[in-house]
């Protein structure tokens, strides 16, 4: 450790300190070095044997992991594509589990997608395209919807590990595949259910823009009729406000401080959308 990590070595020799008010200074100066320092902080969390030094090392890892990805968040939000939905994604889930895999998780959801871009073509019908993408997401690649949002089927390290989703995840998903193959869907909000409209292109009897039919992502990519029914137009940050407002109701009582960046930054998010 050179430069100006000179001095980590003998902070993190008081990181165990009794001494609250010199715990506080510590821990202050190693927040300061920002997340450069995570590799260092990482391996004392793995080799030390004192409970109390673990633990604030702990503490202090997702802290950095938390700011950092905020940070980057709050830059999202000003320099994101309108359909770049999966990267903000991400980026919150780091804030959850600073150890989570990006490039893996994108590598896995890509391949979903590059499968079914190879049964695609252009004779086949709007319908048929959807129970392709349904055939992939829930049978080749075994996704399944829970009834409750938890830790297990939010996060997007948890979700590609045990192919759970909850309605939410699903929707984000469902869209990402959509987008990523040309397939223009929109969020839309129907008796407080998230649907993905599926949007005309000009052809048949349908106006550019206007939504042909409802894809319910949560009942395994089922259709509906959409000319009967009342309901709300969103736009694809919305999904992002839907991820964010369910992760704090998810993890409000275990993790209070998560929970609370996570209000402001859908705070933030609301803000943008004005």
């Amino acid at each position: 450790m050179q430069g100006k990590f000179k001095d980590l070595k003998y902070l993190l020799e008081l990181l165990d300190d009794d001494n609250e008010e010199v715990y506080s200074i510590v821990h202050s100066r190693i927040l300061s070095y920002g997340e450069d320092v995570l590799p260092e902080l990482k391996n004392v969390w793995r080799n030390t044997e004192s409970v109390v030094l673990f633990e604030r090392v702990d503490s202090i890892i997702k802290e950095i992991a938390r700011i950092t990805n905020s940070r980057r968040f709050e830059k999202w939000l000003k320099e994101c594509k309108e359909d770049d939905i999966l990267n903000g994604v991400l980026l919150l889930n780091k804030m959850y589990n600073p150890d989570i895999d990006v490039e893996g998780i994108k590598s896995g959801i890509n391949k979903l997608v590059k499968d079914i871009w190879l049964e695609l073509n252009n004779n086949l019908t709007s319908l048929e395209k959807i129970n392709i993408i349904n055939h992939f997401i829930f049978k080749e690649f075994g996704f399944k919807v829970g009834d409750v949002p938890n830790e297990r089927n939010h996060f997007f390290d948890n979700v590609i590990e045990f192919k759970i989703l909850n309605e939410v995840t699903a929707a984000v998903l469902y869209y990402y595949v959509s987008m990523s193959l040309d397939i223009d869907v929109v969020p839309v909000m129907f008796k407080n259910h998230i649907f993905l409209g599926y949007v005309g292109n000009g052809y048949t009897d349908f106006s550019e823009d206007e939504i042909m039919f409802l894809i319910s992502p949560e009942e395994q990519g089922n259709i509906f009729r959409s000319d009967k029914i009342n309901y709300t137009k969103g736009k694809p940050k919305d999904l992002i406000k839907y991820w964010m407002t369910t992760a704090i109701l998810i993890v409000n009582d275990r993790y209070p401080v998560l929970a609370k960046e996570y209000r402001n930054l859908l705070r933030l998010l609301i803000k943008t959308q004005v």
